[in-house]
């Protein structure tokens, strides 16, 4: 009996509770965000009782959440005792708290969701890692305990998950059932045009800064309807123009045909009106404008190794336009990242592929040796390795995170050097998560490493057979190709343990990669049967599973090896059965231009202005 009125407490509790504290107001550019919270768990049919010492048996919970960014709700759980021993409030080694739990945040762990405001957000937990004290003074076997605590919702958007695990507080962990929160933050921030250049006279290229609605119905809210876009010099006059449009494969640029040609050298500005994200936010008065200077010529390049330089070259023409120290590009293929050793001090640049624009980021900790680079998801940092060989800490490999504005390395995380080499992965700035992996001979995989802000961190012991690790461009998910099973697998970068597969058999999938600014994936898969056949060219989304070919390629020949336009307009494969031969695929209009090497090898894309 006791039981079944739990059970009804419960199923009131998930219908009273859980209101939001503030209900975000919907601004003029904003879509409308109401958050909520879904139906109550209810708890299982029978649960174990009577167990010596210490436990507990989850026994419900209040439903996921859908959370405006900056709403807080209140999560209820009822947690059942299935031990012998009472829990008693304020006695050390005898009561009982909820403490966060892996994998998302980890053991201990600080949480974005809430916290006591020591190194997280102020929603009233007992502390950081303590999410809820038992409420009652006493809550004897077979009795239940109903924990019920703040949850806020962090600013980017985005699906996470939040555990917990129930404890008593200076003796042990008790039962890990599992317990989480599915917590959605609906995209709230408008969005805003980040550039804009000519291809021609008569084509311009505007770029957002997200995914937005690219239907060609001529929708209102599309970036490609040609009348969302307005021409202007750059004193203000407005110019007469028909202007037609088309949206590049991730909605995020918009290809302008202008009927008349704009003049050669002249400063314009074009403005976008009424169109939307991919989540319904209008673009902001603020940010629906771009200068931009009329230039005829190439604005696609390779980046190419020619003997020992690495070089920059257009799409159409192999002349070279310069060097290039590497290949480390930002998200927008126009920048560089590199050490530079010079009297025995390393220094970390960044520098523009073209023009030579180059800028010192910060200086490497002395005594230290260089290691690899990634630029951080938003290009505002980078995460880089390093290694030492000092006889007091014995061989060493550091993780560090570089801030642009500040230039200041900070340690993330430490690991004896004892065979494997550390590698960055990325880092998402907004959520301080930082990635990275352990490899060896071959390319195999031995670790998989995240840190979030100050937590320490939490490394997973991975399969050897991983190959080609890559976190998306956002930040949030990170892939990696399973060679003995002919498999991609995503999953979260907090969460190695959940993971979403991609694999058909009898095919091979080869040199997955996200497609630009994207959380889709791009591959070649084929067929083999002493050639490769049915081979094709396919975008990935891991979310929903949806699987499009992009292009088919003749059998024979090599699986794998294309690269990508940074605006994703395109795509570079190598000629089936023809040595040293590319072919460029224009995705909009599937023409397929020939790209002759000259003695090189194609390394990454690039964009040339």
């Amino acid at each position: 009996m006791r039981k079944q009125i739990a059970a009804a407490c419960l199923a009131l509790l998930v219908c009273s509770l859980g209101g939001p504290v503030r209900a975000s107001q919907p601004s003029l550019t904003a879509a409308p965000c109401t958050s909520s919270v879904g139906p109550g768990i209810p708890p299982p049919a029978s649960v174990p009782s009577g167990i010596p010492g210490f436990h507990a048996a989850w026994y419900g919970q209040s439903g996921y959440m859908t959370l405006c960014p900056g709403d807080t709700m209140t999560a209820t759980v009822a947690m059942y005792n299935s031990g012998s021993r009472g829990w008693v409030s304020g006695v050390l080694g005898q009561v009982a708290y909820l403490g966060t739990w892996n994998p998302s945040p980890g053991q201990d762990q600080p949480s974005v969701f809430g916290g006591d405001g020591t190194g997280s957000p102020n929603t009233g937990w007992p502390r950081y890692n303590r999410v809820a004290v038992q409420p009652a003074s006493y809550v004897g076997p077979n009795q239940i305990a109903w924990f019920q605590f703040a949850v806020r919702a962090p600013t980017t958007p985005g699906s996470y998950r939040f555990y917990i695990r129930p404890l008593i507080e200076g003796a042990q962990w008790m039962e890990d059932y599992g317990i989480f929160w599915q917590i959605t933050v609906p995209d709230t921030i408008p969005p805003t045009v980040s550039r804009a250049v000519t291809a021609s006279a008569s084509t311009v290229l505007v770029s957002f800064s997200e995914a937005m609605k690219c239907s060609t119905d001529g929708s209102a809210t599309s970036i490609a309807t040609g009348t969302n876009y307005a021409i202007a010099t750059s004193g203000g006059t407005a110019v007469a123009e028909t202007i037609s449009g088309a949206a590049n494969a991730s909605c995020t640029q918009a290809s302008l045909a202008l009927g008349t040609p704009l003049t050669v050298g002249a400063q314009y500005t074009v403005t976008a009106s009424n169109v939307q994200d991919a989540a319904g936010n209008a673009i902001s008065a603020s940010g629906q404008s771009a200068a931009f200077t009329v230039v005829v010529g190439e604005i696609y390049g390779l980046i190419t190794r020619r003997g020992p330089d690495l070089i920059v070259r257009s799409e159409n023409d192999p002349r070279s336009l310069g060097t290039v120290p590497s290949f480390v590009l930002d998200s927008e293929h126009r920048r560089v990242a590199f050490w530079v050793t010079v009297g025995g001090v390393t220094d970390l640049h960044a520098r523009d592929v073209l023009g030579g624009n180059d800028r010192v980021v910060g200086r490497l900790p002395e005594g230290l040796q260089t290691g690899g680079i990634v630029w951080a998801s938003d290009d505002g940092g980078f995460v880089v390795t390093a290694s030492s060989l000092s006889e007091t800490l014995g061989p060493t490999s550091f993780l560090f995170t570089i801030d642009m504005a500040s230039g200041i390395f900070r340690e993330r995380y430490r690991r004896p050097l004892n065979g494997p080499v550390l590698i960055p992965l990325g880092w998402q700035r907004s959520t301080d998560l930082v990635a990275a992996f352990e490899t060896g001979p071959g390319g195999y995989n031995f670790g998989y490493t995240v840190v979030r802000g100050s937590a320490a961190a939490q490394r997973y012991d991975t399969p050897f057979d991983i190959l080609g690790m890559e976190m998306s461009p956002d930040g949030s998910h990170v892939l990696g190709t399973w060679v003995f099973e002919d498999a991609v697998k995503v999953w979260p970068t907090d969460d190695f343990d959940t993971k979403t597969t991609l694999s058909s058999p009898p095919n091979k999938i080869a040199t997955a990669h996200w497609w630009p600014r994207s959380s889709e994936i791009v591959y070649m898969i084929g067929a083999v049967n002493g050639q490769f056949h049915n081979k094709r060219v396919e975008r990935w989304d891991p979310a929903t599973g949806r699987r499009t070919i992009l292009f088919t390629l003749p059998d024979g020949g090599s699986l794998g090896g294309q690269l990508v336009r940074p605006d994703g307009t395109a795509v570079i494969v190598p000629r089936s059965g023809i040595t040293d031969t590319w072919e460029l695929h224009e995705l909009a209009t599937g023409m397929v231009t020939v790209i002759q090497p000259q003695s090189e090898g194609f390394l990454a894309t690039a964009m040339l202005r």
